[in-house]
């Protein structure tokens, strides 16, 4: 006989073959997404609001440079200003630097706005700031201002400014572009800002292609080390020069350095704490490296799969997500410590053993991760899909994929078990009652600190390095915190469109303004307002200038202008605008887009505006918000309520997902045990880990951040993978001396282990996602598996560690036995429970039966199938000799549960039953039925007859009679999976043959397909 091959080569190849192409292509067809802003929930318009706002701000990929000189003043900030600038344009890092475009787009500006002063002047404006200016010692300063300046060398091209514009009401407009600057004190300096002390300069610049790519980034890193360095040299031209660069690029930059090097400290650790654990757990420690296949295979193949379903996916989804994917490493280690033993195993049994334990345990996981969908976080839904398509895959892998690539092993040459293992036996026997109530209590004491506390900073998820963050202080000190901000955005499908929209926006942020709410500041529209803020402005232009004032003003004009030297008509070009003028709204030049904060949409559906605005002492973020969108399309980012709202969403969602998981979980555990006791038993280490993990948070004073949301569903799934594992474990085998319990309760205690080992790594990483995922994975996986050894065995011995026996009952009541027999099946797998029920219920099949008062010999069962009849009989005659046999060994193993030590049950065919029945001819024999696979029944009756006592009791379930077979009988009769009944015809040709007497037939309860025949052999 050829023997089964160890390894499948052939298999192997063909099948890393497939997982690399399915993992290229789920590589090649995704967009990976970067950017944390992405994974906000779009929800709520708030926070949806922040996050498109956050995303395509034209300021967040600049890069501003402080420059610090100590002593010299602007004068030696001048030079140094000009060789910084020169650099970073001769670096070719830079498309743009400073501010000399806007600089020299001034004078043009200027023109526009004195060529356009009826549409630039509100009523308020012309009463407040222009009525002041006519008296005529206010015109006769502003003249003669006008005449300094023409005489030195600012005045160069000021007349024309004079004769259109004497009063200079032009400067009321300009006086706002103050308001610009970042902080009080601030002045331009050439094309750049100088601060109040004058010892900085700051020098914006925009780089040529996006800051956040870490090349790119790398590169300016490099060039502004070195040009540190040339400032520090004797060639510099100042000593004492400090350079501080900021921007996107230095958290880019940073946050992947950080990762790569915490990546390569958490590889190099959980690589050798799990070689460690695999060499102690073990008897061929390179057996258990496969433990990984599964997980990589499920992740190759949700990868693949994703693809198909989204665009897009987050690299959050990724990490996250093939974390929550290593859940699965505890079916490989359960598979592989059934195959790695001291006995020669097959691949197919191994296979089915985690099977019927863990088939629970993934149905249960992938609908909880599925359940995420309707958590109302995007990212979280992802992740939720992502997870189940990898679980769910690496599920499947292990039982229909590895069993082909290791068909079978030979017998390991250690006989011994691992360390590991008889010290996990040597620990179960200790965990008793007094550990759970221990556990019980410290839970308790822990559930008064478990409160969860939200942070939702954003830039913490963005670990930077301590030199980064001083720069950032350092810059925000001298400059203005970019934080005390907020920033309105409007859209327009047009450039009118949006000048129309920023009409209606600034009309309600100059009534905030003027009541407190807001900070003055600078609105594009007082420079070019759109049709209506245009025509409202004109027409309070001409209700301002009478016919009176005109002339009031024409004449003064003309007289201190003559006193003063001007030529008359001097002022005309200025009095002609104060007639009845008619001007349309002018569309700002491109030239202006970078001081207007008009910048195209990044979707190409029109234009944005962006607005820059300082809350004032009134100011209530909610109340704005809501004003603001009534306004049409114009959207708000204030950091500080994006904060507490996305606090309130993450606590909301964080319940959600607690209710939506929780309840999914409930439910398919209710399916699937059928069994309130083992669905609130699943559910008690699940609920203490997150009580525990909470509670030690609360103590230690760290609050819950968007990781720790995310890696909460980790612990869901390997709470309640750890969990069933051992409450399976328990109902499958029974006591905890099973070999098998023994394997599975090592399985979860490596899963456990190997996952702490990992997650324990991170806790010291740098990044601050790795760090804050490592914090609370640890605590939650912990506490989990704490549970499950310390909460669940004490508990389990008293539902499975029992003898297999009923509720005694008096003697002679039917009802009582099938009741007694029925608790045998107490919270064994549904499907023998199942059985039980349908069988032994009163108008069951076996309510029909009816056996003798008293019974002598043995009582031998065939087909013995989930032992129902067995455990009756055991029931009915106290004391009664059991043997049964079925082909099946899962139907043997289930029976031989429930019976007990009142009998035995082997797996094999009818004829092996003789060496048990031996001389003691049995006292009844029960043929419920025979096997599915049994081709001769006239064989199988003369052999069970053979083993029959005289006098003994023959009880046969055959099929009724019938007119017509209905199709949907015959369908049954074709899928259900245990004994056939015999056909009448054939039993009763039997029972005369053989000369049976008393033959009856007796309804199978309240079923009218079949029937009971019972006789007594001569």
């Amino acid at each position: 006989m050829k023997s089964t091959p160890h390894f499948n080569p052939v298999a192997t190849v063909v099948t890393v073959i497939v997982l690399a192409l399915m993992a290229g292509v789920g590589i090649y067809r995704i967009d990976f997404e970067t950017d944390i802003v992405a994974t906000l929930p779009e929800r709520d318009p708030v926070i949806a609001a922040a996050r498109d706002i956050l995303r395509h701000h034209p300021g967040q990929d600049l890069v501003a440079v402080d420059l610090y000189l100590e002593s010299g003043g602007p004068t030696a900030l001048a030079g140094i200003t000009q060789a910084v600038e020169t650099a970073m344009t001769e670096s070719g890092l830079f498309k743009r630097v400073g501010m000399k475009a806007v600089g020299a787009q001034m004078p043009a500006l200027i023109h526009y706005l004195v060529a356009h002063l009826p549409i630039l002047f509100s009523h308020a404006d012309l009463e407040d700031h222009v009525a002041p200016l006519l008296t005529e010692a206010k015109i006769r300063d502003r003249l003669q201002s006008s005449l300094t300046q023409l005489a030195s060398l600012e005045g160069i091209g000021q007349a024309e400014f004079i004769a259109l514009d004497p009063l200079e009401l032009r400067n009321l407009l300009l006086a706002q572009l103050a308001r610009l600057a970042p902080a009080p004190g601030i002045r331009p300096f050439q094309g750049h800002m100088l601060s109040a002390d004058q010892k900085h300069v700051l020098v914006v610049a925009t780089p040529q292609q996006a800051s956040t790519d870490t090349v790119v980034a790398r590169q300016i890193s490099a060039f502004f080390s070195d040009l540190q360095d040339w400032f520090e040299s004797p060639e510099a031209p100042a000593a004492g020069v400090i350079i501080t660069p900021v921007g996107a690029y230095r958290a880019a930059l940073d946050n992947e350095t950080m990762a790569r090097r915490d990546t390569r400290k958490v590889v190099a650790f959980a690589m050798g704490g799990i070689a460690l654990l695999l060499f102690l757990t073990f008897p061929r420690p390179w057996i258990g490296l496969l433990a990984f296949v599964p997980a990589l295979a499920g992740t190759a193949v949700a990868l693949f799969s994703m693809s198909f379903l989204q665009a897009r996916l987050s690299v959050l989804t990724l990490g996250f997500g093939g974390a929550v994917i290593s859940i699965t490493v505890d079916h490989g280690i359960a598979y592989l410590l059934f195959l790695d033993r001291s006995r020669a195993t097959r691949g197919q049994d191994a296979a089915r053993e985690v099977r019927a334990v863990g088939l629970i345990a993934t149905l249960t996981t992938v609908g909880a991760f599925l359940a995420l969908s309707f958590s109302g976080f995007p990212v979280l839904g992802e992740i939720g899909r992502f997870a189940a398509l990898g679980i769910g895959s690496a599920f499947l892998f292990v039982h229909l994929v590895m069993p082909r690539l290791i068909p079978s092993l030979p017998p390991a040459r250690r006989r011994r078990p691992p360390v590991l293992q008889r010290l996990l036996a040597r620990l179960a026997g200790h965990l008793d009652m007094k550990a759970f109530w221990v556990g019980l209590g410290v839970m308790g004491f822990l559930a008064v600190f478990a409160i969860p506390r939200f942070q939702v900073d954003l830039r913490a998820m963005n670990s930077v390095t301590p030199a980064t963050r001083a720069a950032e202080t350092h810059v925000q000190e001298v400059w203005g915190r970019f934080m005390e901000r907020v920033f309105v955005v409007t859209q327009g499908a047009r450039l009118d469109d949006l000048l129309d929209q920023g009409d209606r926006v600034s009309a309600l942020l100059e009534k905030m303004t003027a009541a407190g709410e807001l900070a003055p500041g600078f609105l594009p529209a007082s420079f070019f307002p759109g049709r209506t803020r245009a025509e409202a402005n004109q027409a309070a232009w001409q209700a301002f200038w009478t016919p009176a004032r005109v002339a009031g003003l024409s004449d003064t004009l003309q007289a201190t202008g003559a006193s003063l030297g001007f030529a008359e008509g001097a002022f005309a070009p200025f009095l002609s605008l104060l007639g009845d003028t008619r001007m349309s709204p002018i569309l700002p030049d491109p030239a202006y887009f970078e001081l207007l904060g008009i910048v195209p949409a990044a979707d190409g559906s029109g234009w944005r505006q962006y607005l820059t605005l300082k809350p004032g002492e009134h100011y209530q973020a909610a109340a704005f918000y809501d004003r603001l969108a009534q306004t049409g399309r114009a959207r708000l980012f204030d950091p500080v309520f994006f904060a507490e709202r996305l606090g309130a969403f993450l606590a909301a969602t964080f319940r959600q997902m607690l209710l939506v998981v929780g309840a999914s979980a409930v439910v398919l555990l209710s399916l699937f045990f059928c069994d309130l006791t083992l669905t609130a038993l699943a559910l008690l280490p699940l609920a203490g880990a997150f009580v525990c993990t909470l509670g030690i948070l609360g103590i230690v004073g760290r609050p819950l951040d968007i990781p720790a949301l995310m890696l909460a569903i980790i612990v869901l799934g390997m709470g309640i993978d750890y969990a069933l594992f051992t409450i399976r474990a328990f109902q499958r085998y029974g006591g905890e001396t099973d070999p098998g319990l023994a394997l599975f309760r090592t399985t979860v205690f490596l899963a456990a282990a190997s996952t702490l080992v990992g997650f324990g790594a991170l806790m010291g990483a740098d990044h601050a996602v790795f760090k804050s995922a490592g914090l609370t994975s640890f605590g939650g996986i912990l506490f989990s598996a704490v549970g499950t050894f310390i909460l669940l065995p004490p508990l389990l011995r008293r539902l499975f560690d029992r003898p297999a026996t009923g509720r005694r009952h008096p003697s002679g009541s039917p009802r009582l036995a099938r009741h007694a027999a029925r608790q045998r099946f107490r919270h064994l797998e549904i499907r023998p429970r199942w059985s039980a029920w349908r069988k032994l219920r009163d108008g069951g099949i076996l309510s029909g039966v009816v056996l003798p008062e008293t019974l002598a010999g043995a009582a031998m069962v065939y087909p013995v199938d989930d032992g129902v009849e067995a455990a009756w009989l055991a029931e009915t005659y106290p004391g009664l000799r059991l043997v049964g046999a079925d082909p099946d060994m899962e139907k043997v193993r289930v029976a031989a549960r429930v019976v007990g030590a009142d009998g035995c049950i082997r797996t094999g065919s009818v004829e092996g039953l003789g060496g048990d029945a031996g001389g003691l001819k049995a006292g009844i024999v029960f043929l419920p039925g025979r096997p599915p696979e049994s081709d001769d029944p006239a064989m199988l009756l003369r052999t069970a007859g053979r083993y029959l006592a005289a006098g003994g009791h023959l009880v046969v379930l055959v099929t009724a009679p019938e007119d017509r077979r209905r199709w949907w009988r015959w369908l049954i009769e074709r899928i259900r999976s245990g004994p056939k009944p015999f056909n009448l015809a054939d039993v009763e040709s039997f029972l005369q043959r053989e000369d049976f007497q008393r033959i009856n037939h007796n309804a199978a309860g309240d079923s009218t397909s079949v029937l009971w025949v019972s006789a007594v052999k001569t």
